[in-house]
């Protein structure tokens, strides 16, 4: 950068203190839902009988339509991110 660029900036940065940018508004978490662990335990159950009857039929789309329903039970099993960092502290 130019100095011409530097002495621009600097007297932008003069015109719009920091104290004249609003702060984001604070947001209260909205509760998480209950735990279902039977509908995780549902959907694991359902996505290895597709899988195997992917394998079966040598079905390409039952085989795929199995896997996104093991990574969303996979997703689902995990504990939430923020509940995790709390309890290793």
């Amino acid at each position: 950068m130019s100095p011409d660029d530097h002495r621009q900036l600097r007297d932008l940065a003069e015109q719009f203190p920091p104290e004249a940018a609003p702060y984001p508004p604070v947001r209260v978490p909205a509760p998480t839902t209950p735990f279902r662990r039977w509908a995780v335990w549902l959907i694991l159950a359902t996505a290895i009988a597709v899988l195997v009857t992917g394998v079966a039929l040598a079905h390409g789309l039952l085989l795929a339509g199995g896997l996104v329903l093991a990574g969303l039970a996979g997703q689902r099993f995990t504990p939430p991110r923020s509940a995790a960092l709390d309890r290793d502290r």
